[in-house]
């Protein structure tokens, strides 16, 4: 009787365990094809959507602060080796074209902000960066390996990171997911461009 007992409360553990398990893949199925769409809708020669947003220093951050300039908003983390490895590249980029009208934004998703600011003091990054803060990590639903309440980040779509986009002076998109070898390239060849229409 007891072996009985015990079988069928082990089928029903199953069976719990099991619905759990799908009702979380689907779950993830459907943010993972929400985040697609919206991502798809941000490709290249299409409105990158504005924001208002402060940089760890209390300033405002939005596309109309750029406007005029070639931005790159920039997803990070500083958990993430492609996008720490991408920053050398950035910075040189950064110090060659920032006086010529190019500007980035960083978009921070890690998930401590001590753990950024503890970054940036061994690495000053010479761009505002933008860190939404929800308090304890303890306390948040995490997807992805992405802040699932970023709301900047899943306003665009952002799956995962490196991410990011170069934005003309009008905030119209010219480039998606640049790498490396990418962005002196592409920076220089969209300033190219914007000096011949002034």
């Amino acid at each position: 009787m007891l072996v009985k007992r015990l079988k069928y409360i082990l089928l029903g553990a199953v069976i719990m365990l099991t619905a759990v398990s799908l009702a979380m893949i689907i779950s993830i199925h459907q943010q993972v094809e929400a985040e697609a769409k919206i991502k798809s809708s941000l490709a290249i020669g299409a409105k990158f959507p504005d924001f208002s947003v402060q940089d760890l220093a209390g300033q405002p951050l939005s596309i109309a602060t750029g406007k005029g300039k070639l931005v790159l908003i920039n997803f990070w983390a500083t958990w993430c080796a492609p996008c720490v490895a991408e920053l050398p590249t950035l910075e040189k980029v950064y110090a060659k074209y920032h006086h010529q009208g190019f500007d980035i934004i960083g978009v921070n998703v890690d998930r401590n902000k001590d753990k950024l600011t503890d970054f940036l003091k061994a690495q000053a990054l010479p761009w505002p960066e933008y860190f939404q803060d929800h308090g304890p990590a303890e306390s948040r639903i995490i997807s992805l390996g992405l802040p699932s309440d970023n709301e900047l980040a899943a306003k665009c779509g952002v799956g995962g990171v490196p991410c990011n986009f170069l934005l003309d002076h009008n905030g119209t998109i010219l480039g998606v997911d640049l790498r490396e070898d990418e962005f002196e390239t592409a920076v220089a060849h969209a300033l190219a461009r914007l000096d011949e229409t002034k």
